[in-house]
């Protein structure tokens, strides 16, 4: 589905994996692209592709922790490109492994900083001008970590719980504005972040999801058509239209978030 050529998408950790693929995507689409990261020369490599194929793209260099660095980028963007549509905070860490007495803290901390700190910055960053238009997509990127327990990385583990949390919370408070938020996951996918973790080393094939499957899922539900999901966790491998189908049963039963089950069931 081609979008306006209108539209702005800010795309954070944009410069690799899966936030490159997304950027290409949206501006395959007809998307103006905000690129952050820290890597400015994998940036303007990633600008350079996309300008390449006659799309348009600004790269900001940034630690997405960084509020003031944030406010200035959100300004920039908005002059140059027009107001963000769009946002794809997809920047993550997973640096620190291993039990968490074996963790370096300020190692950690970092990591669940970017996990958590990050998206928080962006979007309260863009909130002020998707508020005064009354439209906008926030799509956090999760993954299956915070609904289980890591073994062997809490901290990546408790700032994705905390992703979803934030998301969830947002998506209520937005929703009289007109703004759609979500928490995506994009399964398992070959990257610079997952291509040496032992424990994934062995895995089949089959295992590992595919790159183009999470842009099209950002790409469905950054088109509206989707915005009565807002609030949910979705996994790339989820059928949206299944979802809506069953919109009622979502809502009554809580499913596709965070709760806590006691023995008399599902605490509401």
């Amino acid at each position: 589905m081609n979008t306006s050529p209108t539209k702005v998408a800010l795309i954070t950790g944009a410069s690799r994996g899966i936030g490159k693929a997304i950027a290409i995507s949206l501006s395959k689409s007809g998307y103006k692209l905000a690129l952050v990261a820290r890597n400015t020369a994998a940036l303007e490599s990633v600008r350079d592709e996309i300008e390449a194929a006659g799309g348009t793209a600004r790269c900001y260099e940034a630690d997405v922790t960084d509020a003031p660095r944030a406010a200035e980028i959100i300004h920039d963007c908005e002059s140059q490109l027009g107001p963000i549509d769009l946002l794809v905070n997809n920047a993550g860490s997973s640096v620190a492994g291993g039990p968490l007495w074996e963790n370096d803290l300020e190692t950690l901390w970092k990591g669940i900083e970017t996990n958590i700190r990050g998206p928080i910055v962006y979007c309260k960053a863009v909130l002020d001008s998707m508020i005064a238009r009354q439209s906008g997509t926030i799509i956090n990127m999760g993954s299956y970590a915070s609904i289980r327990p890591i073994e062997g990385n809490p901290g990546y583990a408790a700032s994705k719980a905390a992703l979803v949390r934030l998301s969830d919370s947002l998506a209520v408070s937005t929703k009289p504005h007109g703004i759609s938020v979500f928490t995506v996951s994009p399964g398992l996918v070959l990257t610079d972040m997952t291509r040496d973790v032992p424990i994934f080393k062995d895995l089949p094939p089959e295992a590992w999801s595919s790159i183009d499957d999470i842009c099209k899922l950002v790409a469905n539900l950054s088109s509206g058509s989707y915005s009565a999901l807002s609030g949910r966790f979705i996994h790339v491998n989820d059928d949206l239209q299944q979802l809506a189908q069953n919109l009622d049963r979502i809502k009554s039963e809580n499913l596709y978030t965070l709760h806590l089950a006691n023995l008399e069931g599902p605490v509401q």
